[in-house]
């Protein structure tokens, strides 16, 4: 996640992380471990919940995403994970009614919102619908970036595994950390960050 808020980013400054879409699939190929995700929250990085992909939020029963996000949440205070505030759901699927639900249990969300650049304000959002940028394309990551420090946005990045379709791979993920450490006007912050600044600034 960049903002523009401070002059310089460093590529390795923290990422969000997401928990498996399954509790149980910690253990599974293409998911970190319970114990890798804890290594990344001690390197800096931010674990939060994750949404199911089976189960749409504005196409299930209100009672069963309930029961869906207070487990994920559960799982991740049981592991302590700090980011259990947040959570991200995909497929731009979610209405007023998944909202009211999702508000009981997480602070801020975010969604696949497009496969071209997309940016939001730190300011004046809504906290549980801020929009993601699907990284399949190096150059529209880089755009992003761009736009972000241009105009005082902030810009997420959304990358599945590496060896996934929509999402570029490790030598191209390289290229754009050293666009961004190069990219000057623009900081790297987690869902935190973010919170605290649509709270506290003007």
């Amino acid at each position: 996640m960049l903002s523009s808020q401070v002059k310089l980013i460093h590529a390795n400054s923290p990422a969000v992380l997401t928990m498996p879409i399954y509790p149980e699939k910690a253990e599974q190929p293409f998911f970190m471990s319970i114990e890798e995700l804890q290594e990344r929250q001690d390197a800096g990085d931010q674990v939060i919940a994750h949404g199911s992909t089976n189960e749409p939020f504005a196409e299930i029963p209100t009672s069963q995403l309930d029961s869906l996000l207070m487990r994920n949440k559960q799982w991740l205070l049981e592991n302590k994970f700090e980011g259990a505030n947040f959570v991200v759901y995909p497929g731009n699927n979610f209405d007023k009614a998944a909202l009211e639900v999702i508000s009981k249990y997480h602070y801020m969300g975010g969604m696949n919102q497009s496969g071209n650049v997309n940016t939001t304000g730190v300011n004046g959002f809504n906290p549980l619908v801020i929009p993601r940028t699907i990284g399949h394309d190096l150059e529209i990551c880089k755009r992003a970036v761009r736009l972000a420090a241009d105009h005082s946005q902030c810009t997420v990045l959304n990358f599945h595994n590496f060896d996934s379709k929509n999402t570029i791979n490790v030598k191209k993920y390289g290229t754009l950390l050293s666009y961004i450490d190069q990219t000057s006007g623009i900081e790297a912050i987690d869902f935190t960050d973010l919170w605290e600044m649509r709270r506290t600034e003007p």
